[in-house]
Order: structure tokens, then sequence, then C-alpha cells
């Protein structure tokens, strides 16, 4: 099977041929170079959902247990939701925005000394540790863990696409929905 590659190196494991087909003329009008940007970055989604859900916890409860307990069922719950639907709305709150490097990366720190002077310096260096994991893409060891879940899922509802082939096919609808075309 063909694969298109998306610059940043992500793998849709679609047919780029077939995708050509059904763009048809509409593809002079969708901006290919954007939609593989808002791919890239939904791919990010509970990376980023999970590094605000674990700087709110961190600072709210200065709890070290109650930190972890946030990220991972924040990144399952993200992955989870990413399995099934695309979210214009969320890419643009979440990866491309608070959950980004620029914005995350200061409010860890921001919360690390915080937590420093409330006497929960394990909690703000948990959190810390989080934030820079999902910057720098280690959590994504996580989806290993949450692959069964993710499986039995898929075969429950016969789903046979990936979470990524069904953002890419919905994030180009939208695009020739924009424009007044209807994709099959």
């Amino acid at each position: 099977m063909k694969v298109i590659y998306t610059p940043g190196g992500l793998k849709i494991r679609l047919d780029p041929d077939r995708v050509e087909r059904v763009l048809g003329s509409a593809k002079d009008q969708i901006d290919m170079a954007n939609a593989y940007l808002d791919i890239e970055l939904w791919a990010g989604f509970p990376n980023a959902l999970s590094t605000i859900c674990t700087i709110v916890t961190a600072a709210a409860t200065h709890s070290l247990i109650w930190t972890f307990v946030a990220f991972v069922f924040s990144f399952g719950a993200a992955n989870a939701f990413q399995q099934f639907t695309y979210s214009r709305i969320l890419n643009l709150i979440f990866p491309s925005f608070l959950g980004g490097w620029i914005i995350a990366l200061p409010a860890s720190v921001a919360t690390v000394v915080y937590l420093y002077f409330s006497d929960s310096l394990l909690a703000g260096l948990a959190q810390l540790g989080i934030v820079v994991a999902n910057w720098l893409r280690y959590t994504d060891m996580m989806l290993f863990i949450f692959m069964p879940i993710r499986l039995t899922i898929r075969a429950l509802t016969g789903v046979n696409l990936g979470d990524i082939e069904i953002a890419f096919i919905r994030i180009l609808s939208l695009q020739a929905q924009r424009v007044g075309i209807q994709l099959d």
C-alpha cells in the first residue's frame, strides 16, 4: 500500500492516487500544506491536552500522585477521543495554542516556582518533567499502553481506519466544504 508522508514525517496510510481521484477538481482549491499542518498538530492532541491537565492538576492539588493520575487519564481520554473524530476547535485550542511549548513551558516553570513556595516542589518537578517529555514527544510511548484499548474499540465499532487517516479525511472534507464542494 502506498502512503502519504507529511513534511514533518507523519505517515498517513492512504493511497495518494486514490486521494487524488477523490479530490478531483477540488485539489486546486484545497490547501494541502494547511491540511498537513493540521494533521501533524492533531497527532499531538493527547500530548497537548495532558500537558495542560497536568499543569492545572499539580497547581490545584499540590499532589504528586494526582499529577500523575491526571496525566495518564487525560492522555488516555484524548487518545480515545482522537480515534474517532477530528475537532478543528480542539486542534486550535490545545496543540496550536495552550499545549504548544511557547505557552506550556513558561506556565510549567511558573507552576514549579509556585509549588516550590507552597512546599510542594516534588509535584512541581513532576509536572515539569511531564511537560518537557510531552514537548519532546517521549510520552508517545504511552500509546503502546493504550493500544489494546484502541484496537478493542475499533473492533467493536467496525472502524478499520486509524485515527490519523480518519482525521486527514475529515480535514480534507472540511476544506472542500469551505469552497462549496462535497467530496465522496
